[in-house]
């Protein structure tokens, strides 16, 4: 299917009012559409693409809508869910677009905000405060969840108080007045986004110089680091906005054009005209190729890679070619790359390699692609010392697991700079489906220790995790009389659970020995 995405891209790149029905008619006639978990791959790419054009980010969640409306609301809920959860946003950059795309979704698919509040907020109750992302759907939510459960909203907010006390004055403006300054902003034209769009150069100079910060209104694109006002005009092509701003700071001309920022966001955004005035001013263009890379500015990268380095260009912020095709989910690129034969084990700044990339993105076309070649190192480690494996494990990327233990020359024990083999991270993280694919490997170590006198069993009652115990536990080749450095054998660690159900599966194993005794010289019973 990697042609068939490539062509889906192709499609959502150029994406407009006149297109949009003919790419629909196209999704839904594709293999990948009518694959498993098609539905999902399709809305995860428009979200990929929102992240690349937030500017049409509605016309993508309005693609999604009518994707979606060919399945339950049950299995809409379902795919949001996923979609919410697993797919980050492109090159370090806040939520605000995913949320907005989901939101939307929702609004056009027609269901009650009733279901995203169960679902979503009363459903999942430890996830509400690990992620910015929950906070950005509260507030965009927040007239209805308000007026629908006053009491739950209030106990919400109190805690995001604490969570975020940054954001916190945003949406005390927005709560001000019965929401109607959040509908004002919505409404008026005047937000940050919609003064840049305009390229209203008399409104600009007053904003200019300042970060974006997270609100509804603002832009939701980052390259490496903060955006600015001005990167964001970039990316817009806004040029009476980038002329104010240059003319403003003439006195730290040098220090401008030492900053490549700006000629990373005309070409994400596109903009190859105001990339080649930036160029012809002096400003650095170190790393433009790679983000035009990462953001499927295809046309440019074949115009101008000789002149850029070649396929074998390596850049200090975003490593190769072919690991800024990964973080983009290039998969033109990314073939293109391999047709060129470029180093496949390449390790970036960060000490990481492509496929440890394509493993952090969960990506599993960008890994199917590399796995195929042979010169790839299946044992490459990361600067933590984790194999492609262990981190696999680790992310509880379940397809690369089961790929990568398929493969008789991956080191399934191999550990890292900890001494955590695979084994300890799926016992120790509650990973059971991922245990069970590792114990299928006959040359699997399982009573190895790590650098605290751990073995994984060890590992999973520490944790807690009883089922990954109990599954250790049942396998033979779990040596269940190996003591730690205290001498206490699992036997006596379970001693002090009240789990009888645990206690139940170790004392189901043949041939143990119920008197031995640790250290201080006691038996576990």
């Amino acid at each position: 299917m990697e042609v068939e995405f490539s062509e889906l891209f192709s499609l959502l790149k150029t994406i407009s009012n006149q297109t949009i029905v003919s790419t629909y008619i196209w999704i839904t006639k594709s293999k990948i559409f009518n694959s498993p978990d098609g539905v999902f791959l399709i809305v995860k790419s428009l979200l990929d693409f929102s992240f690349l054009r937030p500017n049409f980010e509605f016309m993508y969640s309005n693609l999604a809508s009518f994707i979606l409306k060919k399945c339950s609301e049950s299995e809409t809920l379902g795919i949001l869910y996923k979609v919410f959860h697993e797919c980050e946003p492109g090159f370090g950059s806040s939520t605000t677009i995913k949320v907005l795309f989901l939101v939307h979704c929702f609004d056009f698919v027609k269901i009650s905000y009733d279901e995203l509040i169960n679902h979503f907020f009363l459903d999942n109750p430890d996830c509400l405060y690990a992620s910015e992302q929950y906070f950005h759907m509260f507030t965009l939510i927040s007239e209805f969840f308000y007026k629908r459960n006053r009491k739950l909203f209030e106990t919400i907010y109190e805690q995001f108080k604490q969570t975020y006390p940054q954001h916190i004055p945003v949406f005390e403006l927005i709560m001000k007045n019965n929401f109607a300054l959040y509908n004002k902003f919505k409404n008026s034209g005047n937000s940050i986004e919609n003064i840049i769009q305009r390229d209203d150069e008399s409104l600009f100079s007053r904003i200019e110089g300042t970060y974006i910060q997270f609100s509804p209104f603002s832009p939701d694109i980052c390259i490496y680091e903060r955006p600015t006002i001005a990167d964001y005009a970039a990316f817009c092509g806004s040029t009476k906005c980038i002329k104010c701003y240059l003319d403003k700071n003439k006195k730290k001309s040098r220090e401008l054009l030492r900053n490549p920022s700006l000629c990373y966001y005309a070409i994400a955004g596109g903009q190859i005209d105001l990339f080649n005035r930036f160029e012809k001013l002096g400003f650095s263009t170190e790393g433009s190729i790679h983000v035009a890379v990462m953001f499927h500015q295809n046309h440019f990268v074949y115009e101008n890679i000789d002149r850029f380095g070649g396929w074998n260009s390596d850049s200090e912020r975003f490593g190769s070619i072919l690991q800024s095709a990964i973080m983009g989910r290039n998969y033109e690129l990314i073939m293109k790359c391999i047709e060129n034969n470029i180093d496949l084990n390449h390790i970036d700044r960060t000490f990481n390699s492509p496929l440890i990339r394509a493993i952090e993105k969960k990506d599993n076309i960008s890994f199917d692609l590399l796995l195929t070649h042979n010169q790839l190192d299946l044992n490459l480690r990361n600067a933590c010392g984790l194999t492609p494996l262990c981190y696999a494990v680790s992310k509880n990327y379940i397809y690369a697991v089961e790929k990568l233990t398929q493969v008789s020359h991956v080191d399934v024990n191999g550990s890292d700079n900890d001494g955590l083999t695979p084994l300890h991270y799926a016992a120790s993280y509650g990973y059971d489906e991922l245990l069970r694919l590792l114990l299928q490997r006959e040359d699997l170590e399982v009573n190895t220790f790590d650098e605290d006198n751990q073995t994984p069993i060890m590992s999973a009652y520490d944790m807690k995790e009883f089922d990954c115990l109990e599954i250790l536990a049942s396998d033979c080749r779990v040596d269940l009389s190996i003591c730690d450095s205290e001498g206490d054998s699992i036997f006596h660690k379970i001693s002090m659970s009240d789990n009888i159900n645990v206690v139940k599966s170790l004392l189901s194993r043949k041939n143990i020995n119920l008197d031995q005794k640790n250290n201080n010289g006691v038996f576990f019973y």
